[in-house]
């Protein structure tokens, strides 16, 4: 599914399992024009690797309503992304 899609949308709950649901591996594999969209739990993407995806236009963003920290903390990893 994530080779296929153009949208990825995360709304389940953060258990053991779900944790870091998205990382690395999972942005490898999504396509460039692909965008990953969080309203689950901010644990749920492994925030690091989703910058370094976007960095390296890998996927082409992602819209999170939640993250680890929030509010949101000011850092070099999202403070040069477009909000």
């Amino acid at each position: 599914m994530l080779r296929r899609s153009d949208f990825i949308v995360l709304s389940v709950p953060l258990t053991p399992e779900t944790r870091h649901i998205i990382g690395a591996p999972e942005l490898r594999t999504m396509k460039p024009g692909a965008r990953l969209i969080n309203v689950g739990r901010g644990q749920l993407v492994d925030e690091e690797a989703l910058i370094r995806a976007i960095d390296e236009q890998r996927i082409a963003g992602a819209g999170l309503d939640v993250t680890y920290t929030e509010p949101l903390p000011r850092r070099a990893g999202f403070g040069a992304l477009t909000m």
